[in-house]
């Protein structure tokens, strides 16, 4: 029951690195900065538009950050808050 899920994970994990391997080859070293970086973004504007669908009330808003302490080590981040009376926003 467990095997197929570990060699899944095992399959993902070897075309991560071959993609970062190639990325670094054909761009250089900094191109992993830059497509992390997008990464992030699109990421927190996904967390933030479901935010939005949901009827949720927006707080605060990071879409890509440099952790300044070793306690709150996010790269971006969405704060909200949602009426635990709205179904809608409990939906999401």
């Amino acid at each position: 029951m467990l095997l197929v899920p570990a060699l899944f994970v095992l399959a993902l994990r070897q075309l991560s690195h071959e993609a970062n391997q190639k990325l670094v080859n054909t761009f250089g070293f900094n191109s992993q900065i830059i497509v992390g970086g997008l990464g992030i973004i699109v990421h927190e504007l996904s967390h933030l538009i479901m935010a939005i669908i949901f009827g949720h009330h927006i707080n605060a808003v990071s879409l890509l950050r440099i952790p300044s302490n070793t306690n709150d080590m996010s790269l971006g981040y969405v704060k909200h808050t949602w009426s635990p009376t709205s179904t809608l926003s409990k939906g999401g």
